[in-house]
């Protein structure tokens, strides 16, 4: 979340501000929507922001956020491996992401 506050701090000092913000998880949107609400701008008004894992933060903060399937991720990582170490060739699982809609864009 202190990652989102300092890059609201960023984008409150420029003078060509970006429309819209896609962060690297939910807690780093958290932070930012934080910070800029504490100095009065408006999310999504002044700026458009987006989130991803899809988190419990994003539903408490009504965050848009992208979500995606961790489990199958893991699963996917431990194949990985086990394709590695015994020289096998099990498939992967595709990942699917979803774009959730709330109110942040």
């Amino acid at each position: 979340m202190r990652d989102g506050e300092e890059l609201a701090k960023w984008w409150i000092a420029q003078t060509n501000r970006p429309d819209a913000i896609f962060c690297a998880n939910d807690e780093v949107a958290a932070g930012f929507i934080t910070e800029l609400r504490r100095n009065k701008f408006s999310v999504p008004g002044d700026v458009g922001i987006i989130g991803f894992d899809n988190t419990e933060v994003a539903n408490l903060m009504d965050l848009t956020t992208i979500h995606y399937p961790v489990d199958q991720q893991a699963e996917n990582a431990f194949l990985i491996l086990q394709n590695m170490l015994h020289s096998t060739d099990k498939t992967l699982v595709a990942l699917e992401y979803t774009l959730i809609e709330r109110h942040t864009t």
